[in-house]
């Protein structure tokens, strides 16, 4: 694969929050970034919001070189996260001790992760997340109900933020054709959104969302990138 071909590939890093030792922040948040740490009330949500910012701009600057600590990132009205100025598209997610980070060329992505160890009632999540269609896939008859739906949902979650909308859409009106396969497609707009599934290990199921760009992507150990500081 070429250089250029990798340069417009989407990078992704994923990365466990560890013990309980706490971050070294030095330099890392903007004001604007502490001011909201300091709003958060559980410990697990500071931690994932700060590990989560830090793992973006090492990304980032992994992309388009420069100082990471100079990197802002700033959030819309909507709370999707951008770089200040002219910078790549970024997406972040976490769910329990697991963040994950995005970061691309392509005009606009969207990157969602789901456990199959939480507890999940797949009769109550159904209606609220799938179409007819959908729910009719997610409950055949042959077991794995629960990866079925989590599949759906991270893609659905994805394709959400990518939107720069998140749950304030009603999920159901993101329509996939099912049953999935290895390149997802969507029933309806936005034709132009490309998916990818991740497939992150131990339990866990990912998902990528693309707009303006292939969804190529390279899967990085983040634990790897922050060590290196």
């Amino acid at each position: 694969m070429s250089a250029e071909n990798l340069e417009f590939m989407t990078q992704v890093w994923s990365c466990s929050l560890g013990g309980d030792a706490p971050l070294q922040l030095d330099g890392w948040l903007s004001d604007d970034e502490i001011s909201h740490l300091s709003a958060l009330k559980l410990p697990l949500t500071a931690k994932r919001f700060a590990l989560g910012r830090i793992l973006a701009k090492l990304g980032i600057a992994q992309l388009d070189g420069g100082e990471p600590k100079q990197i802002q990132i700033v959030t819309d009205s909507l709370g999707k996260p951008h770089v200040a100025g002219d910078g790549p598209a970024i997406s972040i997610a976490h769910r329990d001790h697991m963040v994950i980070v995005a970061v691309s060329r392509a005009q606009s992505i969207g990157v969602d992760i789901e456990t199959m160890t939480g507890a999940f009632d797949v009769g109550q999540l159904v209606p609220i997340a799938c179409n007819p269609d959908e729910a009719a896939w997610v409950r055949a008859p042959d077991g794995g109900e629960l990866e079925r739906l989590l599949r759906l949902w991270t893609l659905k979650e994805a394709a959400l933020k990518c939107l720069g909308q998140g749950l304030r859409r009603d999920p159901r009106e993101i329509a996939f054709l099912c049953p999935l396969g290895a390149e997802p497609r969507l029933g309806g707009d936005p034709e132009d959104m490309r998916f990818a599934g991740l497939d992150l290990g131990q339990g866990w199921l990912g998902a990528l969302a693309v707009r303006g760009g292939a969804p190529d992507f390279q899967l990085h150990d983040g634990a790897a990138l922050l060590a290196a500081l």
